[in-house]
């Protein structure tokens, strides 16, 4: 009997039924990446009430114009007291980091993100970086939109007046010319129609001055101190003894200043000194020296942050400033083009010895006389200003400076 030829049937496989919510999964993936938008915007719009009530509660008059933030503009109390600008910045997946506002000018948050957020490394968030700057920024694998607004203080809540008008310069020289003190009365009446034109006379003038400093009363002695820095400062032409002989009077005279309150420039919040000479900035303080620091020197000074968390030290012209950022108590230098080196934790009440030296683009800070970082400056002027500030806004300050030490810098 022959073999039996022909197809064999064969019977399919069974297959599971599949489970009853696989159905269901693209459903519940749109709902999911729906929820995220939904929870993203509503945690802007939170913010947002946040910073609209922060506004309300601090205004001291109602605002007379109420405006829904677009892109940019102004809002403002009726008086003025305070005044913000708001501008509304735009990213999208693939593009570099959106850089905002400075974290000291205000804050930033959240209006709008669009997308997949197909997974857990997909993301936009607003965000200080190390230069001090806010930015926006996201991550993703598919198209991915945000937008956040920035809301900049003009001018800010809690600031107090600043120091009545001191006298002008000839109004004091127009007093002198009658004082009883001889020397006085002579320098005074010699430069009647004004200081000489000549260097080496100007700088005549300001040995007298500088002398004559010590025979009046107080309310004249910062006035004569500040004219004989402006007269050293201006002594320029002469020979090499005598521009040296200037300069070391002049760095006397600009150290002394510093140790002297009448010598600042009250900017906002309290400033006063305490009875041991120590210069005191409470609140949102700040406040410039009327005078300006050589562009190479070194200045050293003490500090004690008794409370707060934004003692800052800035020189004007060059974007460099040394202080405390952030949410940790730590002293570094910020602003600079590059730098190396690390941080420094403090507490309150907490004498801290700091140490700042420019050569040229290159500086050096030290804490505690001890280096810890290096790095280079953008490139500063002949002269640069010199701010101190105590708190600010965000953290209003309780803090002592003194002991201001300014010595010329030379070498790399």
């Amino acid at each position: 009997m022959g073999e039996k030829t022909g197809p064999t049937a064969i019977k399919p496989p069974v297959v599971p039924a599949p489970p009853v919510w696989a159905a269901d999964v693209d459903r519940r993936a749109r709902l999911a990446r729906n929820s995220a938008v939904i929870a993203s915007t509503l945690v802007s719009i939170v913010v947002a009430a946040i910073a609209i009530g922060v506004f309300v509660l601090l205004r001291e008059r109602p605002v007379e114009t109420v405006v829904t933030p677009s892109t940019g503009g102004t809002l403002g109390t009726a008086n003025n007291s305070m005044r913000v600008e708001y501008q509304e910045y735009q990213w999208q997946r693939g593009a570099a980091p959106v850089r905002m506002i400075r974290k000291e000018e205000g804050f930033c948050y959240l209006t709008r993100v669009s997308g997949e957020f197909a997974g857990m490394g997909e993301q936009a968030r607003v965000y200080i970086e190390s230069d001090g700057y806010w930015y926006l920024h996201g991550s993703s694998f598919k198209p991915l939109g945000a937008s956040a607004m920035s809301v900049r203080f003009v001018s800010r809540p809690f600031a107090s007046a600043s120091f009545p008008a001191k006298e002008k310069w000839p109004e004091t020289l127009a007093r002198l010319e009658a004082s009883e003190d001889s020397q006085v009365r002579a320098v005074a009446k010699a430069e009647h129609d004004g200081p000489p034109e000549d260097a080496m006379d100007r700088a005549r003038f300001a040995d007298l001055w500088n002398s004559a400093s010590e025979k009046v009363a107080n309310v004249d002695r910062a006035a004569l101190v500040s004219h004989a820095i402006h007269l050293y400062e201006t002594s320029t032409g002469v020979g090499p003894v005598t521009a040296a002989s200037v300069a070391a009077k002049l760095n006397r005279l600009r150290q002394n200043a510093l140790n002297d309150l009448t010598q600042w420039k009250r900017q906002s919040g309290k400033w006063d000194v305490s009875p041991d000479g120590k210069i005191r900035g409470l609140g949102d303080a700040a406040m410039m020296f009327t005078h300006q620091l050589p562009r190479d020197c070194s200045l050293e000074f003490h500090l004690n942050v008794v409370e707060g968390m934004r003692p800052r030290i800035r020189f004007l012209g060059t974007d460099f400033y040394v202080g405390n950022e952030g949410y940790d108590q730590v002293i570094a230098p910020y602003g600079a083009v590059s730098s190396q080196g690390t941080s420094t934790r403090y507490g309150n009440n907490e004498e801290i010895k700091l140490g700042i030296r420019f050569v040229g683009e290159k500086f050096e800070l030290s804490v505690n006389d001890a280096v810890t970082a290096r790095g280079t400056r953008k490139t500063p002027p002949e002269t640069v200003g010199l701010r101190i500030e105590a708190g600010d806004f965000w953290s209003a300050g309780d803090v002592l400076f003194w002991g201001f030490k300014l010595t010329p810098a030379t070498g790399g």
